[in-house]
């Protein structure tokens, strides 16, 4: 039987895991959860506008009472949520919240801003940025 993986084994894997399978992987593993909050998210691309949000390859629709995934052609959707608000911040809560730092190739921010109310402590390292503003 081959031995467990220790901390930076495990560390080296994980931040360099695709952040959807490393999503993927970590939902169904309560022990890697405890560790996953500490070790950096890398992403290559990050896109939020008003109304989706997309990760690497990993389209989000986020709608008034629905969010919509989409990756590689297939989609599924999520009902349930009380408002838009909510759904966004539960979104945002299951990839981002509570990360010690994420770093980013490329970030893309629409032309929209997330609610006020929607307060989150969030660092990004970012090679990149792409910002779309209206003067007026």
């Amino acid at each position: 039987m081959p031995l467990p993986l220790s901390y930076p084994g495990l560390k080296c894997v994980l931040e360099n895991l695709e952040a959807v399978k490393r999503a993927h992987i970590i939902g169904r593993s309560p022990g890697l959860q405890k560790v996953d909050k500490l070790i950096p998210l890398c992403l290559k691309d990050f896109s939020i506008y008003s109304n989706q949000m997309e990760i690497n390859n990993l389209r989000i629709y986020y709608g008034r009472d629905e969010v919509e995934f989409e990756m590689n052609g297939k989609a599924f959707s999520r009902k349930g949520f009380a408002s838009r608000q909510d759904t966004i911040k539960k979104v945002f809560n299951f990839y981002f919240c509570e990360r010690s730092t994420i770093h980013v190739d490329k970030v893309d921010w629409g032309e929209s801003s997330l609610p006020d109310a929607l307060a989150l402590d969030i660092k990004f390292r970012v090679n990149i940025l792409i910002s779309s503003f209206r003067r007026q």
